[in-house]
C-alpha cells in the first residue's frame, strides 16, 4: 500500500513535471500512471520513485530513485531528446552528423530549466562521443 505521504509526493511530482515542460512550449505533457504500451514512460510510486518504459505490453527499462530531483531530470532529459530532435529534423545539414545540432540544442533547452542539468547532460554527451565520435559526411 502506498502512503498518503508518497501519493503527495507522486502529484508534486507530475505538477512540476508539468510547470518545467510548459517552460519549454510543452503545454501537453503527461506523465501517466499507467503503461500504454507504446514505447513512453509511466511512473510507479512504492517504496521508491519507478520510471517505467513499455513497448508493446514488454518492460523496456526501468529507473528506480528516492530522489524527485533525480526522476525530473530523468523526465526532462528525456523531453529535451525529443524536442532537439524534432528540432533538428527540420533543420537537417548535409555532409553533417545530426547529433551536432541535437545535442546542442537539447544542452539549450535543459539550460533553460536548469543549467546543473544542462552541464550534467553534456558530460553524458561527452561520454558517448568519446565512445560514438561524431561522423561528418
Amino acid at each position: 500500500m502506498v502512503s498518503e505521504a508518497k501519493l503527495t509526493g507522486a502529484a508534486c511530482i507530475q505538477k512540476r513535471a508539468h510547470e518545467l515542460a510548459s517552460q519549454l512550449g510543452k503545454l501537453d505533457f503527461q506523465l501517466p500512471s499507467k503503461p500504454s504500451g507504446d514505447g513512453s514512460h509511466h511512473l510507479e510510486v512504492r517504496d521508491a520513485y519507478y520510471l517505467v518504459v513499455t513497448d508493446r505490453d514488454h518492460e523496456v527499462e526501468r529507473r528506480r530513485t528516492t530522489d524527485p530531483e533525480e526522476l525530473l531530470y530523468w523526465l526532462m532529459e528525456a523531453l529535451t531528446s525529443s524536442l532537439s530532435w524534432t528540432f533538428e529534423r527540420g533543420r537537417r545539414r548535409e555532409s553533417e552528423d545530426p547529433r551536432r545540432q541535437a545535442f546542442e540544442k537539447q544542452l539549450k533547452l535543459l539550460g533553460t530549466l536548469s543549467p546543473d542539468w544542462a552541464r550534467r547532460r553534456s558530460q553524458e554527451q561527452t561520454d558517448i562521443l568519446s565512445r560514438h565520435p561524431f561522423s561528418d559526411y
